[in-house]
């Protein structure tokens, strides 16, 4: 009818507007641009691993007597949980998406800062030793400049391999500067709403 066609015009046309509703579930918090937290349910670390080998070559006999695989994958299963299973999961921001810098041997170094600090931190007493144990402190806050300076280090080092690695590729090498800097290019705002959340 004519009403149909003063409302959306040439029907015949092959320029018609496309209008739908989804509803899409995002959230502002959905939108933020907040590091990504892992969940971390196993640790690695070094001394879990030898831990590990350990257990694994002290059960070496039983292992190799049965040719089956599935009672070595169920040997192995168990003891990776008894020496890498965290008690209790852990969230964490420092991982390779955040801190590609941050090494095994770092995260083993910031565990050792954390028992050190918590030795220290267990020998103030009220009344008694309120400070603590100064030697304990020192070495403690010793170990702690030192770790800042290997971190600082390594993260130094890594930006200068991404510029490097972006050598005669200036838009990829400002990319990285930009970056480095905190600048890194805005995601757009949103502009649409549906069920009153902006999309």
């Amino acid at each position: 009818s004519s009403g149909i066609n003063a409302e959306y015009g040439d029907l015949s046309s092959h320029h018609r507007p496309i209008i739908a509703k989804f509803h899409l579930g995002i959230t502002h918090e959905a939108l933020s641009l907040s590091k990504p937290k892992i969940m971390q349910y196993y640790n690695y670390s070094r001394n879990n691993v030898e831990s590990l080998r350990k257990d694994l070559l002290s059960k070496q006999a039983e292992i190799l007597s049965n040719p089956n695989f599935e009672p070595f994958f169920e040997t192995f299963s168990s003891l990776v949980d008894c020496n890498c299973k965290l008690d209790q999961p852990k969230t964490s921001k420092r991982n390779a998406i955040n801190n590609p810098w941050i090494t095994e041997s770092i995260i083993d170094a910031i565990a050792t800062r954390e028992r050190l600090y918590s030795e220290w931190k267990s020998s103030k007493k009220p009344g008694v030793s309120p400070l603590g144990d100064p030697k304990l402190e020192r070495k403690f806050k010793d170990y702690r400049r030192c770790l800042k300076h290997i971190i600082k280090f390594q993260k130094n080092k890594y930006n200068c391999d991404q510029i490097l690695s972006h050598q005669g590729d200036s838009k990829n090498m400002w990319k990285v500067i930009n970056e480095i800097r905190g600048k890194e290019k805005r995601v757009m705002k949103p502009q649409f709403c549906s069920d009153e959340v902006r999309i």
